[in-house]
């Protein structure tokens, strides 16, 4: 179904497909630091808050480690694409 989907999007150009592209980048990127953050948040908060509850936890550290994940990936293609003009990369004048 999903494949079928996806087949129909890109035989047909949908600008949505272009959205879907671009946001698999960043879904890669950001799955790069969600260990890191969930074990950051896990040790910052995370286990006080699961004593008092499972559930708040569980959730509340599942969507912040999303949110931060994704927002990483975004804020470090924001700074990489102003950063990376300005680099030479050995390119001699």
């Amino acid at each position: 179904m999903i494949s079928a989907l996806a087949l129909y999007q890109i035989e047909r150009r949908l600008p949505f497909t272009n959205f879907v592209h671009k946001f698999a980048g960043f879904a890669y990127i950001a799955y790069l630091s969600n260990v890191f953050l969930a074990q950051l948040l896990w040790l910052s908060f995370g286990k006080t808050l699961m004593q008092h509850s499972t559930l708040w936890g569980i959730i509340l550290i599942y969507v912040l480690t999303w949110c931060l994940a994704f927002a990483s990936a975004f804020g470090l293609h924001a700074i990489w694409s102003r950063v990376k003009p300005h680099l030479t990369f050995g390119k001699t004048a």
